[in-house]
């Protein structure tokens, strides 16, 4: 029986053919068929398909007129006889051994469905699809079912026809096809199709396909793009209906989101007046299906509402040109009057006024109120990791005119290995350990999230800027509640990054860790809602047990030291982590010095990170911990300034370690990369330069010999010095609730 079919449409690709079909008869697994379908082709293609069959039995050529490679794919489908069926362009080639590569995981791992990577190909540059590196990141294990991982799934794997080997069975049983009336968004119709039946997937991490762009017969963007994504749209929505995969909603609302983000793609980047005047009602048309699921996304839903907006926005404009015209640019707001500038202002000014005009209406209405009832306080929280404001809630809850409560969010995906639903009940016990009153903020059996002001709050406090559900974003919250933002760190990297236009510059205040942060943001962003509290991470330094300190160490009379690696080995944003360049090594050296001991406290999702980044295996990673606990002590979480305090030394790669650990006074081993640029902040920057850089494992050596053994700390008074700006003598919660008393009149 032939275990692959190979399904290769072709139209006019004379100049790419040969290549393309000598990579595939080099397959080193020959129990292939190669199955060409001529899409009525004018040029040579059809006579080199004759050459190269007369060559190879294992090549067999179907003709049509020309119909579009839907039509083509779906006649190769229709006479492939093999176990699996794989797609490859005729334009592209594979690498020699991808077939015996991606059957043998099909195998190995009894999958329905084999994905790939490919690399992009262009006259100039090669480069990696990097969308099944990101997949792997986002799942569990490298083998899942499809309904257990439908958001990592829709939002990162590839839905190109190329890069994924099927079971022939499985595309028979449910009649998967490439609709013919769809030209652009075909391949995600079959793709999705076989999703909803619940495939078993597997992850080959090699890349073994490349991708052809720019050739003449690739893709070129169309005008009826949008059109063509809506018409996927409708394709998939009568699919679901039908399927039997758990969670249809989660999967109709991710394959929405990305879809939606496509059609936005080429609505702002593709299109001309022309184009989008022809093409709005598909935008109006999608947004109607989005109001009508029980669940809408967080964020495209409002580009979508956006653009839609903006559109009739600018129509508007259009017509009035010749008297009024108004200039949007990407900060300001522009009037000119019969081609004179009238006004001239910052767009968030206006965003504020709007924002302010609320807030005024809230503050009275408590200020009022607040004599008759309890002020309900509500602290939206999504991680009890990131909780740093307990002792501010203890505060409030001991005063009878506050009533304070968390509102608990829902991850929708796993937190490590950790799946949501454990997830949550974990962060649940945790809130209620520490006396709060808790509520859910996820409806789990409509699979969707609470609005915020379903629990009447007066004030809502956000932990963080991202992962907020669209019912629980500021723009829904703000009319009904004062917004407050207390970071859950101390923000160490550039303000741009930090002063996000759409969250923390529209809240009712935000409080900040110190001067410099308030100056920055005001200097920058013209900020005017900033309160300069303290950190409240910071606080954990007033409410030391120095009892329970010592029980993190065995011994009395040696030096304490800390290492903490951090996971961030590929994330897109940060990559600081360099335990690949030195995690062995300083192991070595806590082993070399059995006058020092030692505690291993890397961050809690740091195995994991470890073991998709192929960094060690799992079985090399459990031993490495294994030797850690052999010479000293491992910890994963909980409050760490009890260890921070009773430590005589920090070695990190970890950003927010390097103002949590300033109020020790003690030195730190900045563990940094060669190619890391320099992203702090002012603050940050300063407490760095107090702190000793390592690049290379020879300068860790020599600087742990003179600093920890030989007792020379030569930076220690810039980090005395240090302390003026990293103030940490008050309780920064102490002052947000003396704040929050002095603005409602209490």
């Amino acid at each position: 029986m032939i275990k692959i079919s190979i399904i290769v449409p072709v139209y006019n690709t004379e100049k790419y053919l040969g290549v393309c079909l000598d990579s595939l008869i080099s397959q080193t697994y020959k129990d292939i068929e190669i199955i060409c379908v001529d899409d009525g082709s004018t040029d040579n293609s059809l006579q080199i398909l004759n050459d190269y069959a007369a060559k190879d039995s294992r090549i067999k050529i179907l003709t049509q007129k020309n119909q579009g490679p839907s039509v083509a794919r779906n006649l190769g489908l229709e006479k492939a006889k093999g176990e699996y069926i794989t797609f490859v362009d005729s334009d592209d080639w594979v690498s020699i051994d991808m077939c015996e590569k991606i059957y043998s995981k099909a195998i190995d791992t009894n999958a329905d469905l084999v994905l790939f990577p490919h690399s992009r190909v262009t006259n100039t540059n090669i480069s990696l699809d990097d969308r099944l590196q990101k997949l792997q990141h986002s799942v569990s294990s490298n083998i899942f079912y499809f309904e257990d991982e439908i958001e990592s799934v829709i939002k990162n794997a590839p839905v190109e026809t190329v890069g994924k080997l099927y079971r022939t069975e499985l595309i028979k049983k449910v009649n998967a096809y490439f609709p013919k009336s769809i030209k652009l968004g075909e391949d995600l119709c079959f793709f999705y199709s076989i999703c909803l039946t619940n495939p078993k997937i597997s992850i080959v991490t090699q890349t073994l396909y490349s991708y052809r762009i720019n050739s003449s017969n690739s893709l070129i963007k169309k005008p009826d793009a949008v059109e063509n994504l809506y018409k996927a749209v409708c394709f998939i929505k009568n699919k679901y209906k039908n399927s039997e995969i758990k969670n249809k909603i989660e999967f109709y609302c991710s394959f929405l989101h990305r879809i939606t983000n496509a059609i936005l793609y080429y609505w702002n980047n593709c299109y001309t007046i022309t184009n989008r005047r022809t093409n709005f009602k598909y935008l109006v048309y999608l947004y109607n299906i989005y109001k009508k699921i029980p669940y809408e996304d967080d964020e495209v839903f409002y580009l979508l509402r956006h653009n839609i907006t903006e559109y009739r926005f600018q129509f508007i404009l259009k017509l009035i040109e010749p008297i009024i015209e108004f200039d949007c640019r990407t900060m300001r707001f522009v009037i000119y009057l019969f081609g004179n500038q009238i006004l001239n202002f910052p767009k968030s000014s206006i965003r504020r006024l709007k924002y302010d005009f609320f807030y005024k209406i809230h503050l009275f209405k408590i200020r009022l109120f607040s004599k008759y009832r309890k002020i309900r306080i509500g602290f939206w929280v999504t991680e009890p990791t990131k909780w740093t404001s307990q002792y501010f809630y203890d505060l409030l809850k001991q005063d009878d005119r506050f009533e304070p409560f968390i509102i608990l969010s829902y991850f929708k995906t796993p937190q490590g290995n950790v799946p949501p639903k454990e997830f949550y009940n974990n962060a649940k016990h945790f809130f209620e350990t520490n006396g709060c009153k808790v509520y859910d903020s996820f409806d789990a059996d409509n699979y969707k999230f609470k609005r915020l002001d379903e629990f009447k709050p007066d004030i809502i406090f956000y932990q963080q800027p991202w992962l907020i559900s669209k019912e629980q974003r500021l723009e829904e919250i703000y009319k009904k509640s004062l917004l407050c933002y207390i970071p859950y760190c101390v923000y160490s990297m550039n303000s741009h990054l930090n002063y996000l236009s759409k969250f923390h510059g529209v809240m009712w205040k935000y409080f900040v860790e110190t001067e410099m942060h308030k100056k920055e943001y005001q200097k920058l962003y013209n900020a005017a809602n900033c309160v300069n509290v303290g950190s409240t991470k910071l606080d954990g330094y007033h409410f030391i047990n120095q009892e329970e300190a010592e029980k993190y160490w065995k011994t009395k009379n040696k030096k304490r030291i800390i290492y903490a690696p951090h996971h961030s080995f590929n994330d897109g944003l940060h990559e600081v982590a360099t335990f690949k360049e030195n995690g062995k090594f300083i192991l070595e050296l806590a082993k070399s010095h059995p006058e020092t001991e030692w505690i291993f406290r890397p961050h809690p999702a740091f195995i994991d990170r470890v073991l998709k980044n192929s960094i060690m295996t799992e079985e090399e990673i459990n031993n490495y911990y294994q030797e850690w606990k052999n010479i000293g002590t491992i910890s994963t979480g909980g409050n760490y300034y009890e260890m921070f305090s009773s430590s005589d030394c920090l070695i990190t790669d970890c950003i927010s370690f390097l103002s949590e650990y300033a109020p020790t006074l003690k030195p730190v081993f900045h563990l940094r990369k060669n190619y890391q640029k320099e992203e702090f902040n002012s603050l940050v920057s300063k407490i760095d330069k107090s702190y000793y850089q390592i690049y290379t494992n020879e300068e860790m050596a020599s600087s742990f010999e003179r600093v920890i053994i030989n007792g020379d700390d030569y930076l220690k008074e810039k980090r005395k010095n240090n302390q003026k700006i990293l103030p940490f003598e008050t309780l920064a919660s102490k002052n947000i609730y003396d704040y929050l008393k002095k603005e409602l009149w209490i």
